[in-house]
């Protein structure tokens, strides 16, 4: 006769509020838009915090269960004065975790807008450490010996809360209890709807053909059983010369979800370079409901670096491959009374 003993180990199951320190207070806002944000010393005393017992080196911020690196002015004297402030940046909630909720977690079909709210929560606290998350403020002023760098990347998306697409299954009538493919917001398309991008002027650096990178997610929002195929939607982007040039023409059927990837040379799409989704109002599809849900279009391009007096912008800087530095000379800068021109590079908590 045999006898298997099987020891097993048994670990707690984590739930991703372990970050909270059940001793502490937390000064609790809210985060509804991508941006920069300060707190300054009257927010603080307004919401009940003792401002002059605080020693602003002891400040801490929790944003999606994670410490995020904070500028405070002035806590050098480890007082909190009337001038200091916390600076950070964060951003609005999106659809990241909502992966988790899927059947799948592939099937996800918009990252960039979340299903539920685009607000999420942050937690200023305190403790009586020294040594928590701070962004540095860069000190180098020798810009003179970089070459500047003739590009930065950026992007834009392009998502709306226009319409859900329930993933409706069994002919319109019942919708799959469970997040599935295809299922969230979109841009809704009935026969003959256009969606336009309206991406340009968008100064593309294209003295050279650097990559352009184009996302597209769609799916259909609509099924009917009677013809061999009950959508069709048609994208083109248009290049340098406002001429369109196809990107797919696709003949498809229900629910069926598509993700599609493509790559252009900067110096062929100029500075105009608009993408336009259309629903074809094929004639197969009489009395057919050929409704499609676009979920997101992605464009990412190098740009030169003029700001084009946005007042907020994001910037994608590769790391040089010559100098010890990448130096962005820039241009198109809001100067009106009182801007001041701030840079936080949120890949190595740096300020400028």
């Amino acid at each position: 006769m045999l006898f298997v003993a099987l020891a097993f180990t048994l670990k707690a199951q984590l739930y991703d509020n372990e970050w909270i320190d059940f001793s502490k207070k937390y000064y609790k806002f809210k985060i509804g838009k991508t941006g920069f944000y300060r707190i300054d010393s009257a927010a603080l005393a307004n919401s009940g915090i003792n401002v002059p017992s605080l020693n602003p080196k002891n400040l801490q911020l929790f944003i999606r269960g994670q410490e995020v690196p904070i500028y405070i002015r002035g806590e050098a004297d480890n007082k909190f004065n009337d001038s200091d402030y916390v600076e950070f940046f964060a951003e609005k909630n999106d659809g990241r975790f909502d992966s988790t909720l899927y059947h799948n977690i592939t099937y996800l079909p918009n990252p960039y807008l979340s299903l539920f709210s685009d607000t999420l929560h942050a937690f200023l606290t305190w403790n009586n450490l020294t040594n928590n998350k701070r962004i540095i403020v860069e000190t180098d002023t020798s810009s003179a010996s970089y070459t500047p760098a003739p590009y930065f990347y950026t992007e834009k998306i392009f998502t709306v809360r226009d319409e859900y697409n329930p993933v409706a299954e069994y002919y319109n009538s019942t919708s799959d209890p469970r997040y599935t493919e295809g299922e969230g917001w979109g841009k809704g398309l009935f026969n003959g709807g256009t969606y336009n991008t309206n991406i340009s002027p968008i100064n593309m650096y294209s003295l050279s053909p650097l990559p352009v990178y184009v996302n597209i997610n769609f799916s259909g929002s609509s099924v009917d059983g009677t013809v061999p195929y009950d959508h069709e939607i048609k994208g083109v982007i248009y290049d340098g010369t406002n001429t369109p040039v196809k990107l797919f023409d696709t003949l498809f059927n229900g629910y069926k979800y598509f993700k599609y990837n493509f790559t252009f040379p900067s110096n062929s799409l100029g500075n105009g370079s608009n993408i336009e989704m259309t629903s074809i109002n094929n004639p197969i599809f009489t009395g057919v409901n050929n409704r499609t849900s676009v979920h997101f279009i992605y464009y990412k391009y190098p740009q030169l670096p003029d700001l084009a007096n946005n007042t907020f912008y994001k910037l994608m800087v590769d790391d040089d491959a010559v100098q010890a530095k990448t130096y962005l000379k820039l241009t198109g800068v809001s100067t009106g009374p009182g801007t001041k021109l701030i840079i936080h590079n949120v890949t190595n908590s740096k300020r400028f």
